[in-house]
């Protein structure tokens, strides 16, 4: 099993994915592979589920989980804490791929039919009820009765706010990053052990300045 299939074989553990596997260098270095693996899976699959038989609609149909929804979140976690460059291109190259398919899965006519189907034709209980029927609603609330054009447009702003809410995430983590504080006193970190207050003096004296210099690495204790 080569590194890749070994990322997708854990991405489905029943359980809990190994992370300390999944973030490692070398499962890192392999991300972008896996997440065209991946888009192609998912693409082949949904392809598949539009083309079931009207009679053989029933709510298992739309019982899925997705994997590579979940792999990018996972990626998107490891950037937000780490900042790591190599991983945010990894994301902003592969993003417009999968708001793009994520579009063309949420302006499927045939799939809100599926939907429409199944509610009507198949003995639900309440609780599928209520997840099929939000799942129509998700489908008219975003345009799904609009013609081609407009839908055209829906999906290029939402591609769109994907890219601003990805900058402006990006934004935040490298402020984080700029982070510097000085303290000319201990007043406000009377409670923090003498070992860190060490370090930070120390940090301080190398900068030539007097007091305790903190970076977004001792963010935790700015609200002592």
């Amino acid at each position: 099993m080569n590194i890749k299939e070994k990322i997708i074989s854990e991405l489905k553990n029943p359980h809990f994915p190994d992370l300390e596997f999944l973030y490692l260098p070398k499962a890192l270095e392999c991300a972008p592979e896996v997440l065209d693996t991946l888009l192609k899976l998912e693409k082949d699959s949904f392809e598949n589920k539009l083309a079931t038989r009207d009679d053989e609609i029933c709510f298992e149909t739309f019982e899925d989980t997705s994997t590579l929804d979940y792999y990018f979140s996972l990626l998107e976690h490891y950037q937000s804490v780490h900042g790591d460059e190599s991983i945010r291109k990894i994301i902003e190259d592969f993003e417009p791929q999968y708001i793009d398919f994520w579009n063309e899965a949420a302006y499927s006519v045939r799939y809100y039919k599926m939907l429409k189907i199944c509610v009507e034709k198949w003995g639900l209980d309440d609780q599928q009820l209520k997840i099929l029927s939000e799942s129509i609603e998700h489908f008219e609330v975003r345009g799904i009765a609009l013609d081609t054009q407009k839908q055209d447009e829906l999906k290029s702003i939402s591609k769109r706010l994907s890219e601003i809410q990805q900058n402006f995430s990006n934004n935040i983590l490298d402020s984080k990053k700029e982070f510097e504080y000085i303290m000319q006193d201990d007043t406000s970190i009377i409670e923090m052990p003498e070992d860190d207050k060490k370090v930070a003096q120390k940090r301080a004296e190398t900068k030539g300045l007097q007091g305790y210099f903190f970076d977004a690495s001792q963010w935790s204790y700015m609200s002592i």
